[in-house]
């Protein structure tokens, strides 16, 4: 058996503009200003929560950072894989 692991975020795919429309979504929806692609950018690797406290320039995770976090969900089929990049599953044992 064969497997082959890719991490595609930045490495095969540029996620940076997906990433950065949903977060546009949910701070619109938020009533906040929409945030520019260098901000989006800026916080891309860190969990949800604590990128959405640094875009609003707050320090720490606080009960609207979590309310927006969980808002990102609704936006799952902007961000859903597309049917083109979907594979067979393999299974695979241990050694």
């Amino acid at each position: 058996m064969q497997l082959v692991l890719f991490d595609c975020d930045g490495t095969l795919v540029d996620s940076a503009g997906l990433i950065h429309e949903v977060m546009s979504r949910t701070f619109v929806d938020f009533n906040l200003p929409r945030p520019q692609l260098s901000e989006t950018k800026g916080v891309i690797g860190l969990t949800l929560d604590i990128a959405i406290a640094r875009m609003r320039g707050i320090p720490h995770v606080d009960d609207q950072s979590l309310a927006m976090t969980a808002h990102t969900s609704r936006f799952l089929p902007v961000s859903a894989p597309s049917r083109a990049f979907r594979s067979r599953s393999f299974r695979v044992s241990p050694a």
